[in-house]
């Protein structure tokens, strides 16, 4: 699923950083060091996320790997 979303941020024009991470509540991350609130916006508005709901997946966390983290739902954003 990750090599997935990774085919589709990068042909979005994102150079990203996307792993799996396993446990109680899978999770796909995507790390991006110039990520922000307005990146984290066009990049979800931009997968599609179905595939991941539908594949057990819990949520998707967008980080810049510093500071910052926002967590993207099947309801929405956190």
């Amino acid at each position: 699923m990750a090599e997935l979303m990774d085919q589709q941020v990068l042909q979005a024009g994102y150079n990203v950083e996307i792993s799996d991470l396993e446990g109680k509540n899978p999770a796909l991350r995507i790390k991006y060091a110039l990520m922000n609130r307005a990146l984290v916006y066009q990049i979800m508005q931009q997968l599609d996320t179905s595939g991941l709901w539908d594949n057990g997946f819990k949520k998707v966390i967008l980080t810049d790997g510093y500071d910052d983290t926002w967590t993207y739902t099947p309801t929405g954003y956190k």
